[in-house]
């Protein structure tokens, strides 16, 4: 979209980069969605997300002339709605599991099906 080469260094870097950001940035992920006491994400998963997403805008501003066919003949229906309806999934999965697990372990705990190790 830039004009900067496959091959380039640059594109390199930047792949080496968004490789090792992405180790904390998922364990923050990780965290946030497993971990009950947890009630926010970390800075480096904010991060990542703003690099992403900042990515993602100059693609769509910068890269229209790139595509000048129809989204069709890149990403047909049998392609695309399968990748809409798993990404909608994770999410809503994400989302549940996030607001559901702290009623359940709640619960089992009670009943004292979930034996719950704290620190000392």
């Amino acid at each position: 979209v830039l004009w900067v080469d496959v091959e380039s260094r640059l594109n390199i870097f930047r792949l080496i980069v968004i490789g090792f950001a992405g180790y904390p940035s998922g364990r923050e992920l990780y965290q946030y969605v497993s971990d009950e006491n947890c009630s926010t994400f970390g800075s480096q998963a904010w991060i990542l997300a703003a690099i992403l997403l900042t990515e993602i805008c100059i693609i769509v501003k910068f890269g229209r002339s790139l595509f000048h066919n129809s989204w069709d003949n890149y990403f047909p229906p049998s392609i695309r709605i399968p990748w809409i309806i798993g990404v909608t999934a994770w999410l809503l999965f994400l989302i549940f599991y996030k607001f559901e697990k702290k009623d359940y372990l709640g619960k089992a705990a009670k009943k004292g099906k979930v034996s719950r190790i704290k620190d000392d």
